[in-house]
């Protein structure tokens, strides 16, 4: 079997969308958006921020460049020695919280639970 192995611009290209550099900058645009949102939450309310940043496309397009960052970063340091364990296991989790997110803001359903004492 012949197997192919990548090629230097798929090497660059992981490495490039794992970059620090571009972690920091999505993390602060992220930061920066949420921020906005919660402002527009308090002026107009919950729902018209959900409408306009938090179910929007773009927002989630944003949580999943993340990811690919996250799962790329991950994916430059392989093959995982096992002084990597903790790396991995922290990319992973970071990998399930977002995908749990774009699942919530894609297909969640929100509901509410009322508590009353006795």
């Amino acid at each position: 079997m012949n197997e192919k192995k990548p090629t230097q611009w798929m090497i660059a290209a992981v490495h490039w969308l794992g970059s620090l550099k571009l972690a920091v900058v999505l993390l602060l645009t992220l930061a920066a958006v949420i921020a906005v949102a919660t402002v527009l939450e308090a002026e107009h309310g919950r729902a018209y921020a959900q409408w306009y940043v938090y179910h929007s496309r773009w927002f989630v397009v944003l949580l999943v460049l993340l990811g690919v960052n996250i799962f790329s970063a991950a994916l430059s340091r392989f093959p995982w020695k096992r002084h990597h364990t903790g790396f991995v296991v922290t990319h992973v989790g970071l990998l399930v919280l977002l995908a749990g997110s774009v699942h919530s803001f894609v297909g969640g359903v929100e509901g509410q639970v009322t508590l009353a004492e006795g």
